[in-house]
């Protein structure tokens, strides 16, 4: 389950514009299990969004890139927050 929070590609505002883009599974109610932060990014290095998620260590950690990023935006990776280490690190 993920929801988009920023949406940087229709807005010349670095800060972003906040998003409603989510999975079919995201539901208010569960949003309290969404605490892995990633962002999504183009080939160029541009990121593209930002949101949270459920997971980010399995198969579905890959899920807004695949279900968003690629179609939507172009993008092809995807990068999620290590709050030890301070950093983006890509999947």
């Amino acid at each position: 389950m993920w929801k988009l929070t920023l949406d940087y590609t229709t807005t010349e505002d670095p800060r972003g514009k906040p998003s409603a883009v989510c999975s079919r599974s995201y539901s208010e109610q569960k949003d309290e299990l969404l605490v892995h932060r990633f962002r999504l990014v183009d080939d160029d290095g541009r990121v593209c969004g930002e949101g949270v998620a459920d997971t980010c260590g399995d198969e579905r950690a890959f899920a807004p890139l695949d279900d968003f990023g690629v179609g939507a935006w172009g993008c092809s990776s995807i990068e999620y927050w290590q709050p030890a280490r301070q950093q983006w690190e890509e999947l």
